[in-house]
């Protein structure tokens, strides 16, 4: 039935504890304006799903539906509240209904992870490993102690943002799981510097995560050796 409502997916994979979090997807494609959608929860270690009322610190939201060029609706439904510590491995479902379908289409999280704002990044001093022009660098920086994984690292020189190319390499990050549950990681830039001006330009590394308010940045010039012809 092409009347019957296009739901998305979920569009959260985590939580951080006693920060706010907003749950939503979009939903698309139906006919007529007539729509129900309804918030379910499921507890990690019971399994039981309970139904999410109006109250009891969730905030539920459909925003108005409009209409579309081909004379179908749309609209997001969103779940706001801020996790608590009891909410480790819950998992969301999303219950949509409409008059087109037979029974009612379920999205769902799947359980997510409870971030504690203290599995921050630790982010070390950049390391260098060459000083001088047409001899292959490597920059390391080294990054610990922080979870989940989902982490975003950005090389600048000066201020253009460096990315994988002939001249640059950005090897990908392999995040090493310890064993307190954390991960570490390498972050480097290799090159071959083949210009004064790059031993005397700032190199820095920038790391974003879930964590963290606003990024951490590293910054190092390479430490010039004059090599006399």
């Amino acid at each position: 039935n092409p009347w019957q409502p296009y739901v998305e997916a979920l569009n959260t994979s985590y939580l951080i504890q006693k920060t706010k979090c907003k749950i939503q997807n979009k939903i698309s494609g139906y006919f007529p304006d007539d729509l129900t959608v309804s918030w379910h929860k499921k507890t990690a270690e019971t399994g039981v799903i309970h139904s999410i009322g109006k109250g009891k610190g969730f905030k539920q939201h459909i925003t108005e539906s409009r209409k579309q060029s081909d004379h179908t609706y749309a609209c997001t439904a969103s779940l706001v509240f801020t996790p608590k510590k009891d909410d480790h491995g819950v998992d969301f479902i999303c219950e949509v209904d409409h008059p087109s379908l037979e029974q009612p289409i379920k999205k769902t999280t799947g359980k997510l992870p409870l971030i504690d704002l203290s599995w921050s990044p630790h982010v070390e001093e950049i390391e260098t490993s060459t000083e001088a022009l047409n001899t292959k660098c490597e920059l390391r920086c080294k990054i610990s102690g922080y979870f989940p994984e989902k982490m975003t690292v950005t090389w600048h020189k000066e201020k253009i943002k460096l990315t994988n190319t002939a001249q640059y390499k950005i090897p990908d990050i392999i995040h090493q799981l310890q064993p307190d549950n954390t991960y570490s990681c390498t972050a480097m830039l290799v090159f071959t510097p083949k210009l004064p001006e790059d031993l005397e330009s700032e190199f820095i590394c920038t790391v974003e995560h879930p964590t963290l308010k606003k990024p951490i940045e590293k910054k190092a010039k390479l430490p010039v050796k004059v090599i006399l012809i």
